[in-house]
C-alpha cells in the first residue's frame, strides 16, 4: 500500500505544487529533478551491468567454441588486440576453416566485404568450396568454409592475416 502511495506522491506533489505559490513550486520541481536525476543514475548503472553480463556471456560462448571441437589436423592462429584480448580467431586445416570474430564487426565493414570477396573468388576457382557466414543482427561471429584445397587454406591465411592487421589485431605470440 505504501508503495503505491510513494508512487502517486510525486504526481500529487507536482499538481500542488502547480496550484501554490512561485517559491514552493520551485522547491517541488527541484525535489522532482533531483528524484528524476537519482532514478536515472539507478538505471543508468543496471545498464552499465547488464551490458557487462551481456558481454561476458558472448566471450564465454565465443571462447567455448574455440575450445571444443579442436580436431588434430587444424591449426588455430589467434589475433589480439593492443590489451591482449582474443579479437579473432582462425583455425583451418583439413581442407576445412572456421573464423571466429570476438570484436564487434558489421557484416558493412569493407574489410570483411573483402575477406567474402575473396572467397567467392576462391569458390568460382573450386567448386568444393562452400562457406557460410554466422551473423547476429549484422554484427558478424563466424565464417565456417569447407572444401579448401592447400591453396585456397594458403590464400585464406593470408587474407585473415591482412584483414585481421586492417582490423587492429596482431597474430598473437
Amino acid at each position: 500500500m505504501r508503495q503505491g502511495s510513494e508512487r502517486r506522491e510525486p504526481g500529487v506533489k507536482l499538481l500542488a505544487a502547480v496550484q501554490s505559490p512561485l517559491e514552493e513550486r520551485t522547491s517541488v520541481i527541484e525535489e522532482l529533478k533531483k528524484m528524476l536525476e537519482e532514478e536515472i543514475a539507478v538505471l543508468e548503472q543496471k545498464l552499465k551491468l547488464y551490458s557487462a553480463l551481456l558481454e561476458l556471456l558472448e566471450a564465454c560462448s565465443d571462447t567455448n567454441v574455440l575450445k571444443t571441437r579442436i580436431r588434430e589436423d587444424m591449426e588455430v592462429v589467434e589475433y589480439v588486440d593492443s590489451s591482449g584480448s582474443t579479437g579473432l580467431a582462425l583455425r583451418i586445416g583439413g581442407g576445412r576453416a572456421e573464423v571466429f570474430f570476438m570484436i564487434n564487426l558489421l557484416d558493412k565493414n569493407p574489410y570483411f566485404k573483402y575477406l567474402i570477396h575473396v572467397l567467392r573468388k576462391l569458390s568460382e576457382q573450386n567448386t568444393n568450396l562452400k562457406y557460410r557466414v554466422g551473423a547476429n543482427e549484422g554484427q558478424v561471429k563466424t565464417v565456417i568454409i569447407h572444401g579448401l584445397s592447400k591453396e585456397d587454406e594458403e590464400e585464406l591465411r593470408t587474407t585473415i592475416d591482412y584483414v585481421a592487421r586492417k582490423l587492429g589485431l596482431q597474430p598473437a605470440k
